[in-house]
């Protein structure tokens, strides 16, 4: 199935999480463009919202679905932008995680990636993680109080 048929295939409530997702992705890249990294981290622990953007809660793998096909449309969407904006959208939807940062210690040059933790399970960036040493985890912060 091409790329086209997949988004004629998603629900209302899919498209609207895709749209939220891909302001969050933008609002995210241009942020990691313009500010270093320590302020942004702890600009999105204050970021609340003041009502929820979809009638029913999305599951992670559905947020990061999203995320991901969001970010196939933002120039040099990384993976660090990639695990922040999932961040924000689970805390938005009353979900913990933590983002990881690891380096890889074999390469000569420095080679960094990022992922993105929820209960235990790797919803963004897994699937490259691996050789890489891991920092200890960032908390994005408390879910958002409904």
């Amino acid at each position: 199935m091409n790329p086209l048929q997949r988004l004629r295939r998603l629900s209302k409530s899919d498209w609207g999480l895709l749209f939220l997702a891909l302001a969050i992705v933008w609002q995210v890249r241009i942020n990691l463009y313009r500010r270093p990294f320590h302020r942004n981290l702890s600009e999105i622990k204050k970021v609340t919202y003041k009502q929820q953007a979809l009638a029913t809660r999305p599951q992670p793998g559905r947020i990061a679905r999203m995320v991901v096909l969001a970010s196939r449309v933002v120039p040099h969407a990384s993976c660090l932008t990639q695990a922040l904006a999932a961040g924000i959208l689970l805390r938005h939807f009353g979900y913990t995680s933590e983002l990881l940062i690891g380096v890889d210690p074999q390469e000569k040059k420095l080679l960094a990636h990022a992922w993105l933790v929820c209960d235990g399970t790797i919803i963004i960036g897994g699937s490259a993680r691996h050789g890489f040493t891991s920092f200890p985890p960032i908390s994005l912060g408390e879910p958002c109080p409904r």
